[in-house]
């Protein structure tokens, strides 16, 4: 994730943030899994832990796509 934050913002304003949002998500994460687990019973938590990796995964295909086929192009030029 930090790489392709990296490749997509110069600056690094964007690593930096993403940085951020990491942290927060390892904050939060045991937090929200904590409210969800009920007296043995791990369903509801599994389940919406799939369900948050499954978007964030679908939330990054499109910057992934768009850092490859920038790279690919930048090659094509220098070749």
């Amino acid at each position: 994730m930090f790489a392709v934050a990296g490749e997509m913002d110069a600056s690094g304003r964007l690593a930096t943030l993403s940085a951020v949002v990491s942290s927060i998500g390892l904050a939060s994460g045991p937090m929200l899994a904590s409210t969800l687990v009920t007296e043995n019973n791990y369903y509801s938590m599994l389940f919406t832990c799939a369900l948050l990796f499954a978007l964030s995964l679908i939330l990054m295909i499109g910057p992934v796509r768009k850092s490859a086929v920038s790279a690919s192009m930048r090659q094509l030029k220098t070749a």
